[in-house]
C-alpha cells in the first residue's frame, strides 16, 4: 500500500507538470524566444548535477558502494530543478511575444515537478532516505539559484519586461519552497514513524505515504484551476457557472476579482474534502475520539471527528486563506504609498498568524503537521501567483522598470505569499534538523547568551549574501562567468559561515540559527534572501553531524581553523568581486541598467 501510494504520488506530479508544460504551447522550445535561457545557463544547470553526482561516487569495490543518498539526491533534484526553471522561463516567454500566459505552465508545472523529485528517494532510495531528501532539496535550490543568475543575463540584454521579470521571481522562489516542504514532510513523516490503522495490524504504512498523497491531490486541484480559459470552458457545467459569477459585473476588474475569488473558495473546499478522505483512509486508531457534551459543539465535533490529520487540514484552510487576505488586503491598501519599500513590507498580522497556526498544529502532529499547513499554504500561494498572469502580456511592452510598485499589487502580494512559504519552509527544516539529531541536541536550550548571537547571525547573514550576491560593478554589467563565480563563492560562504559559528559554540547555537534564520525570512522583503536562508538551513540539516567534531578542537586549532577559513573566505570574496571589475574596466560590460526591484531581490 505504501509504495502503492508513493508511486501514485510520482505518477501525478508527472502528469501535473506534462499538462501545464503542455498548456504554455510547444513554440519556440529551443530557446529562440525572447526571455528564454541562456545556453551558458543551461549547460551550466545541467552538467553540475552530474558533476557533483560522479564527485561523491564511493571509491571502495566493486565499482562503488551503498549509501550514495546525497549525490543521488543531488543529481535528481538538480536536474529536476532544473527542468521547472526551464518550464517556467518557457512559459513566460510568450508575455514578450504578447501571447496569452498559462498559469499552469508557470505556477502548477513546477510544483508537480517538485513533488516528483520528493518522491524518489521514498520509491527507490529508502536505506539513505534522509541523505536522499536533503539532496534532492539542495539540488532543487542550486537550479534556482542557477535560475535566478540566469535572469540577471536576460534583464542586463534587456530581453525581458519588468512584469515578466517579477513574476519569474516569484515563480522560481514558490518552486523552491514546494520542493523544500515537499522533502520536509516526507522526512519528518518517516520519522513519526507508522500508522496504525483501525482493523489493518499488518500494514505497514509510514505517515509520509498519505502526506505526500494529499500534496499530490492539491497539485492536481491547482492544475485543475490554472488551466487557461480554452481547456476550462469545455468541461461540462463550467460555462454557465463561470457566467453566474460574472453576472451583474460592471467592469473587467470586478469580474476577474469575482472569478479569482470563486476559484480560491472552491479550492478550499475541494481540499477540506481531500483531506477529509485521505484523513479517513488512514485513520490512526491511537487517536481518542473527540466527545463534548455540549449542545452547541456537537455538530461542529461531529464534522470535524477524532481524526488528528483531518483537525490539522482543516486548521490549514483556515489559516491560509486568513493569511491570503490578509496579505492581498495589505498590498492593496499599500499600492499607491510613498514611502520606501511600505508596498513591499508583509502585514505582520500575517507572520503572526502563520506562528500561531504553526504552532497548533506542531501541537496536533509535530512537525509533520506543521508541514500540512505550509503545503497548504502552498496552494494558496499558488492561486495568488497565478492570478497577476491573466494579463501579464499586455505589461510586456515595458523593459525593466525601476521598482515592483510598478508592476500590480497582485504581483506585489504574490511575493509576500511567497515569503511566508518560505518561512515556512524554513520552520520545516528547523523540526526536520530537531528530529534528526535528536541525540546530537539533547538537553540543548535557548537560554545562554550563544542564543542571542545564533539569532543574530541567522537574521543578518541571508540579507548580507544577498547583497554580496546581486551586487554588480560600478558603470557595467557582470558577465554570466563573473555571475557564476559570484554565485559559487556565495555557496561556499553559506556552507563556511554556520561551521565557524558551530566550531565556536557547538550544538547550542544551531536550533538558535536557524530560528534567526526564520525571521529573516519572515521579516525581510527580498526573495533572494529568503532562498538563501533556505540553503543555510538545508546545509545544517545534511551535514551538522560532520562539522560538530569540529567544536571539540582545542582553543588553539580553533583560532587557526577560524584565520585560514575566514583569510580563505575573504580571498574568494575578492576574487568574485575583481572579475566583475575587470570586465567593466576591459570595456566587455554593458552599460548596467537598473536594476528592476524583482531582480534586485
Amino acid at each position: 500500500m505504501e509504495r502503492t501510494l508513493f508511486l501514485l504520488s510520482f505518477a501525478l506530479g508527472g502528469t501535473v507538470w506534462l499538462c501545464g508544460f503542455l498548456s504554455s504551447g510547444l513554440r519556440h522550445i529551443g530557446g529562440s524566444a525572447p526571455g528564454a535561457l541562456k545556453r551558458y545557463w543551461v549547460v551550466t544547470s545541467i552538467s553540475l548535477p552530474v558533476v557533483v553526482f560522479l564527485a561523491t561516487l564511493p571509491v571502495k569495490p566493486p565499482i562503488f558502494s551503498a549509501g550514495h543518498g546525497l549525490g543521488v539526491g543531488f543529481l535528481v533534484g538538480g536536474l529536476l530543478g532544473f527542468l521547472a526553471t526551464w518550464t517556467i522561463h518557457h512559459a513566460l516567454a510568450g508575455a514578450e511575444r504578447g501571447d496569452s500566459i498559462s498559469a499552469a505552465g508557470v505556477i502548477a508545472a513546477p510544483i508537480g515537478l517538485a513533488l516528483m523529485a520528493a518522491a524518489v528517494p521514498s520509491l527507490w532510495m529508502r536505506d539513505s532516505l534522509l541523505d536522499a531528501l536533503c539532496g534532492v532539496a539542495i539540488g532543487w535550490l542550486v537550479a534556482i539559484l542557477l535560475g535566478l543568475s540566469s535572469v540577471a543575463s536576460l534583464r542586463q540584454a534587456r530581453s525581458i519586461s519588468a512584469a515578466s521579470d517579477c513574476a519569474i521571481f516569484c515563480a522560481l522562489g514558490l518552486a523552491a519552497g514546494a520542493c523544500t516542504v515537499f522533502c520536509a514532510l516526507a522526512g519528518l513523516g518517516e520519522l513519526r514513524g507508522l500508522i496504525d490503522l483501525v482493523g489493518k495490524s499488518t500494514a505497514v504504512v509510514h505517515w509520509s505515504a498519505p502526506g505526500l498523497a494529499f500534496s499530490a491531490c492539491l497539485s492536481v486541484l491547482l492544475l485543475l484551476v490554472t488551466l487557461p480559459a480554452s481547456f476550462t470552458l469545455r468541461i461540462p457545467l463550467v460555462s454557465p457557472i463561470m457566467a453566474w459569477i460574472e453576472r451583474s459585473r460592471d467592469s473587467e476588474e470586478s469580474r476577474a476579482a469575482a472569478r479569482r475569488g470563486w476559484r480560491m473558495g472552491v479550492s478550499a473546499i475541494a481540499a477540506l474534502l481531500v483531506g477529509r478522505l485521505v484523513a479517513a483512509r488512514f485513520s490512526d486508531s491511537g487517536d481518542e475520539p473527540w466527545y463534548t457534551k455540549s449542545p452547541l459543539l456537537k455538530p461542529a465535533f461531529a464534522i470535524l471527528g477524532h481524526d488528528s490529520l483531518f483537525h490539522v487540514i482543516a486548521l490549514s484552510v483556515v489559516a491560509a486563506l486568513l493569511i491570503s487576505w490578509v496579505v492581498r488586503d495589505h498590498a492593496r491598501s499599500t499600492s499607491n504609498a510613498t514611502g520606501a519599500g511600505i508596498a513591499d513590507r508583509t502585514g505582520l498580522f500575517a507572520v503572526f498568524i502563520l506562528a500561531a497556526a504553526g504552532m497548533l498544529a506542531f501541537q496536533l502532529m509535530a512537525g509533520f503537521g506543521l508541514c500540512i499547513l505550509i503545503t497548504v499554504l502552498c496552494l494558496m500561494t499558488a492561486l495568488s501567483a497565478a492570478a497577476p498572469l491573466a494579463g501579464l502580456h499586455e505589461r510586456s511592452s515595458e523593459v525593466v522598470s525601476t521598482a515592483t510598485s510598478d508592476a500590480s499589487w497582485e504581483l506585489t502580494a504574490a511575493n509576500q505569499m511567497v515569503r511566508l512559504v518560505l518561512a515556512g519552509a524554513t520552520l520545516a527544516l528547523y523540526r526536520l534538523f530537531s528530529a534528526r539529531y535528536e541525540s546530537e541536541i539533547h538537553g540543548v536550550g535557548l537560554t545562554d547568551h550563544y542564543a542571542l548571537f545564533g539569532i543574530l547571525l541567522g537574521v543578518a547573514l541571508p540579507a548580507s549574501l544577498a547583497g554580496f550576491l546581486a551586487r554588480e560593478p560600478a558603470g557595467a554589467s557582470a558577465g554570466d562567468f563573473a555571475r557564476l563565480l559570484r554565485l559559487a563563492v556565495t555557496g561556499l560562504l553559506v556552507l563556511v559561515a554556520p561551521c565557524l559559528l558551530i566550531t565556536i559554540w557547538g550544538a547550542k547555537s544551531i536550533l538558535a540559527l536557524l530560528i534567526g534564520l526564520a525571521l529573516s525570512v519572515a521579516l525581510e522583503d527580498s526573495l533572494l534572501s529568503a532562498l538563501l536562508a533556505i540553503a543555510v538551513a538545508l546545509a545544517l540539516t545534511q551535514w551538522a553531524a560532520h562539522v560538530l567534531p569540529l567544536a571539540q578542537l582545542t582553543r588553539d586549532q580553533k583560532v587557526n581553523l577560524l584565520g585560514w577559513s575566514t583569510a580563505f573566505s575573504i580571498v574568494a570574496m575578492l576574487v568574485a568581486g575583481y572579475a566583475g571589475r575587470w570586465r567593466a574596466t576591459t570595456g566587455r560590460g554593458a552599460p548596467a541598467s537598473a536594476p528592476s526591484n524583482g531582480g534586485a531581490r
